[in-house]
């Protein structure tokens, strides 16, 4: 079935109904109602403001790491981890989940990736870097805003989520990471049919434009992360 012409997606369902299904390194998708949230959305041009990682704990508990600018919690600016079921009722706005392929699973050393996403709990926010990743539109009127990504000091979420598929082996580490967009991250073609609307806030489902692009798509660096 061609996906663009299916109209059964997303498939808006109860989280509780496909924790199941879910496994460590597919992706949680975000789309506020926040201030913030609005901006990256409009300028992106996307319906996803904010992207994380899944983590299923040694006891089963469905988590994410995510680098947040705290505008839900301001004690949560920056990298930590969470649990989906604590932040869902309270969310003001839409969210997915998006499920690795099999083929791109292949690809990835979870254990890698977990190790990798731990050592970076706790540090900031990279503002300086979102903001940059969101003007590459400006490189078409030859203004250049590119940032490399020299160091893990800081993350925005986006790049917390490319950064962690690198150190998996599923990204070359010549991807600029620093320059991936939350829109950017739900375009590559790495995903499972169908996804998953968990929380619809306006109670109407809203699709996400998923699998248009291939890795080979992303910003590259002359420098290896």
């Amino acid at each position: 079935m061609d996906w663009d012409k299916d109209k059964k997606h997303p498939q808006v369902v109860n989280y509780r109904n496909i924790r199941g299904q879910l496994q460590t390194g597919d992706v949680i998708v975000f789309g506020g109602n926040y201030f913030f949230s609005k901006i990256t959305k409009m300028v992106t041009k996307s319906q996803a403001s904010h992207v994380a990682t899944i983590l299923i704990d040694e006891q089963g508990r469905i988590n994410f790491f995510e680098s947040s600018i705290g505008d839900m919690y301001p004690e949560h600016e920056g990298v930590h981890l969470q649990k989906i079921s604590d932040i869902l009722p309270f969310y003001n706005g839409d969210v997915w989940v998006l499920r690795l392929s099999d083929e791109f699973r292949a690809t990835l050393d979870i254990n890698k990736m977990e190790k990798y996403l731990y050592a970076q709990l706790g540090k900031a926010y990279d503002y300086d870097g979102l903001i940059k990743s969101g003007l590459d539109f400006l490189d078409e009127h030859n203004i250049d805003v590119t940032v490399t990504r020299k160091n893990d000091d800081k993350f925005f979420c986006s790049e917390l989520v490319v950064a962690g598929f690198m150190a998996a082996g599923g990204i070359p580490n010549n991807v600029n990471s620093a320059e991936v967009t939350p829109s950017d991250i739900i375009r590559l073609n790495i995903f499972q049919k169908p996804y998953y609307m968990i929380k619809a806030a306006n109670y109407k489902s809203v699709p996400l434009k998923l699998n248009h692009t291939h890795i080979d798509s992303l910003p590259r660096t002359a420098e290896i992360a």
